[in-house]
């Protein structure tokens, strides 16, 4: 298997996801326990101290998170394209099981599934379901985030949490049944960049390879988040980095125009953005059972070990290119 290949069946990426236009932590939860905390907390100089405590060190959940790209396409014509993201996650042992459905301009496009386990050696596995078949994989920490970080929005939150600034508190609102404060906050220009990248929330629209200059004039992005007026959990979030998917894009167009190969391009305009999610049964969600037909999908190497394979193959090839042309001369 080629690492094109292989990367395809690993990421479900390129072909299952890209739309665009342009082309860690506690034991298993048990039930939830009753925290408050003081009233102080929740103060605009606390409240993201407090909901970022709570998330670190958040159990389990599940959750519910949307993607909403609204554009207009090349003939001038409002598109969409949404990811809906449904999770299950125990922190430790790890579990998660995330579910994705891809629409376009509200049809169907595709659907994706994963599980992840961790065994009591705490080893690690990947199942991924691409092309009506189920493979799994060893993975570590840093290749689980790569694969999956961006659809997991206890990840999410963290980013989030760690850049939000000029915070207000409003008044508590009813979200879900649960009596939330609304907070409201900027990710100022300067560290819109590494949010976005960091987060990986544009890799479901293609945009892969992202670098600090490509976000060259980004605005400050607001962010919206509501917190348990009891336990200090984020239980809502929202932000719209529409500024910054055109930015983006207009580096990308602004590079390209004046090639021959792209000479028939027209800019992408952006509507917006949107990412959001709501979570809940925090600390009271439980791992279900992976099925036996996902666990008995296709093993395939870990992608270090596919990469070592990749770059020895090529330095065999390199060598052997080299002792040819020496025996030719």
């Amino acid at each position: 298997m080629t690492l094109k290949k292989y990367a395809l069946a690993v990421c479900v990426m390129a072909s299952a996801l890209s739309f665009t236009a342009c082309s860690k932590d506690n034991t298993s939860s048990s039930a939830s326990q009753s925290i408050e905390i003081s009233a102080d907390s929740f103060s605009s100089e606390n409240i993201i101290a407090t909901a970022t405590e709570r998330n670190l060190n958040q159990k389990s959940a599940k959750a519910k998170m949307v993607s909403d790209f609204s554009f207009k396409n090349y003939d001038g014509k409002d598109s969409s394209a949404a990811v809906e993201t449904n999770i299950t996650a125990v922190t430790k042992p790890v579990f998660k099981h995330i579910t994705m459905n891809v629409t376009q301009n509200g049809d169907p496009y595709s659907t994706s599934e994963f599980y992840t386990d961790e065994n009591d050696k705490g080893e690690k596995t990947l199942y991924i379901d691409y092309g009506d078949k189920w493979y799994q994989m060893p993975v570590s920490d840093e290749e689980l985030f790569s694969i999956l970080g961006q659809y997991d929005v206890r990840e999410v939150l963290n980013i989030l949490l760690s850049n939000i600034s000029d915070v207000t508190v409003g008044e508590t609102e009813d979200i879900n049944g649960t009596s939330a404060y609304k907070v409201d906050g900027i990710v100022k220009s300067d560290v819109v960049p590494d949010v976005i990248i960091n987060s990986g929330v544009f890799v479901a629209n293609g945009l892969t390879n992202l670098y600090t200059q490509y976000f060259e004039g980004v605005e400050d992005m607001p962010v919206t988040l509501y917190i348990d007026s009891k336990t200090g959990d984020v239980v809502k979030f929202s932000f719209d980095a529409g500024n910054a998917f055109q930015v983006v894009s207009d580096y990308a167009y602004n590079l390209t125009k004046d090639m021959d190969e792209y000479k028939d391009s027209q800019r992408l305009v952006v509507n917006a953005y949107k990412v959001g999610g709501d979570i809940y049964d925090i600390d009271s969600t439980e791992k279900t059972e992976i099925p036996d037909e996902v666990k008995k999908g296709e093993v395939l190497p870990s992608i270090s070990e596919e990469m070592e394979a990749q770059q020895k193959a090529q330095q065999e090839g390199t060598s052997s290119s080299a002792a040819s042309t020496s025996a030719a001369q």
